[in-house]
């Protein structure tokens, strides 16, 4: 009467338990592969079947960043968005302004600056991943106000804002750098040419831009149904903003970091 399956005796079995076990495992696994491979082949498609309540036969986008967070916190292949006391208080656009609040925070510390530095340097690389989602919310900003619609939810460019901070995960943060190392490893083994991965060349600042306004122009034409002539200069937009979200992300780092320390 109230709509639940009746259970029959071989539905009681250990041999049934272990069958809806792997059912549940193998299908659960499939609709994460399959997403997965959307995310690439076809950028904006989840955002668009999620919106449109199309939900049982993909993983959210939410439920794929966990995952790609709890891999990237476990391996790790590039720490990419790390940001090393060095280069806080050198290297950024704002390393004037924390310069002195950390060189307080040290001289009231009972630890030495080489201590400090190194312990601080501990508590980035731990806190970096854990805030990771901060980066989905920043990069919403500007997605919500470049698409911004009164038919739209807020929660339609959070969704949209996911799923690329989803293919930054796995694209650049997980599958490039393992593809990469394999490419040096066959070139060094086969070859005999040694090399190595350099993050502060001018080619790995670029690829990623270049990578994430492809990504962007095609999501946002699929998603938000604009013309071409729309959807490109906004894209291009997305892409710069994308440097002042690692900014923004790489300060409030700082902030956690050093208070952690």
């Amino acid at each position: 009467a109230c709509g639940e399956k009746v259970l029959h005796d071989k539905e009681r079995t250990i041999g049934h338990f272990f069958g809806e076990f792997f059912h549940v495992l193998t299908h659960a696994d499939s609709k994460f592969l399959k997403s997965l491979k959307y995310i690439f082949t076809r950028p904006g498609f989840l955002t668009n079947e999620f919106i449109r309540g199309r939900r049982k036969l993909y993983t959210a986008p939410l439920a794929m960043f966990v995952i790609g967070n709890l891999l990237y916190f476990l391996f790790s292949p590039v720490d990419a968005l790390n940001t090393p006391y060095a280069s806080q208080v050198q290297y950024q656009k704002y390393s004037a302004t924390v310069r002195p609040i950390a060189e307080q925070r040290i001289s009231q510390s009972q630890l030495t600056r080489e201590q400090f530095i190194r312990k601080y340097d501990a508590n980035s690389a731990k806190a970096s991943k854990v805030i990771l989602i901060l980066m989905v919310f920043l990069f919403s900003v500007p997605v919500s106000l470049l698409f911004y619609s009164s038919t739209r939810y807020y929660v339609d460019h959070l969704t949209f804002a996911t799923e690329f901070i989803n293919v930054v995960i796995y694209g650049i943060f997980l599958l490039l750098p393992l593809v990469l190392k394999l490419y040096f490893l066959i070139s060094w083994k086969v070859f005999g040419v040694e090399g190595d991965i350099d993050y502060n060349s001018p080619a790995a600042a670029w690829t990623p831009l270049v990578l994430a306004f492809f990504f962007l122009a095609v999501a946002a034409k699929r998603v938000y149904r604009q013309s071409l002539l729309h959807t490109i200069p906004k894209a291009m937009i997305l892409s710069i903003s994308l440097v002042l979200v690692v900014f923004a992300y790489r300060f409030i780092l700082f902030c956690v970091a050093l208070a952690m320390t």
